[in-house]
């Protein structure tokens, strides 16, 4: 299961497009499961790496064991906790926005666990069109899979990621129905950040 999940996770590096080398920084990996891309981003240099998941794999205790650089924490993204958490360098979301409730919130608190220059990848499904929409995943209709939701269109995950303060750097297609996303942190507070006003309010 290690040599698996590691092989997996070095040709998904490079597919993803994540940097070559990571030395002296750190790395948060959300959603990370069997810690494939914790071990990778230790390889190319990252001084610390750091998985978030809800579940534990039984894989990943042979990556932990393999590094005294890895660490895991088992914890809900929607955790309070999770603003306990240091920021990092490079934070990856693979395959975890379809799976949440509130995909806005996740986004935004993926944004609190990144350093100034950070950079955050966002991989996940994605559905064909040019408007901001969900296509809301009922029972196993994608991927025979009850624990999905809702799957973005491309435009939907740019406005998105647009209203809570990252930048679009970069995107690209991975399949024909999964891309990969890279976002870098805006330098002003989003307005819907700031508290609510009356002029904005009906009556």
């Amino acid at each position: 299961m290690k040599r698996a999940s590691i092989a997996s996770a070095e040709k998904r590096w490079d597919l993803y497009e994540l940097p070559a080398r990571m030395d002296d920084d750190t790395f948060l990996d959300v959603g990370c499961w069997a810690g494939g891309f914790l071990h990778e981003a230790v390889i190319r240099g990252a001084e610390r790496a750091v998985g978030v998941d809800s579940a534990r794999s039984p894989g990943l205790n042979l990556v932990l064991d393999g590094s005294d650089k890895i660490d895991f924490v088992q914890m809900d993204v929607f955790s309070p906790h999770w603003f306990s958490l240091p920021r990092f360098d490079w934070v990856l979301c693979a395959g975890l926005i379809y799976h949440v409730l509130n995909p806005v919130g996740l986004l935004h608190r993926l944004k609190t666990v990144m350093k100034d220059g950070a950079r955050l990848f966002v991989e996940t499904a994605v559905r064909a069109g040019e408007h901001p929409t969900f296509s809301f995943c009922a029972g196993r209709s994608f991927d025979d899979n009850a624990s999905n939701w809702f799957i973005p269109t491309p435009s939907a995950l740019f406005q998105m990621t647009d209203e809570i303060g990252l930048i679009h750097e970069n995107s690209f297609m991975l399949e024909a129905n999964r891309a990969i996303f890279e976002f870098s942190l805006g330098g002003m507070l989003p307005t819907k950040y700031l508290p609510r006003k009356v002029e904005y309010m009906n009556e």
